[in-house]
């Protein structure tokens, strides 16, 4: 674990995956006239679509490490 996240261990995933959850949630009840292309929000959201193809791949790769023994 690297020394940037002193309080943070793997159950990071699961705070992630709250806030991921919490995020759509939002995302399909929300308004989404309220988002303008160019702002911050939107600029997070476009940020997170590519994020989320990172993390699949990652955790993708994860998965296959552990499933296999390490």
């Amino acid at each position: 674990m690297s020394d940037n996240y002193p309080n943070m261990s793997y159950c990071a995933a699961e705070n992630t995956k709250r806030a991921v959850d919490q995020l759509l949630e939002l995302m399909h009840s929300g308004k989404k006239e309220d988002i303008e292309k160019g702002d911050s929000e939107y600029r997070a959201i476009r940020d997170l679509a590519q994020l989320g193809h990172d993390l699949a791949d990652a955790c993708g790769e994860f998965i296959e490490y552990v499933d296999d023994g390490k």
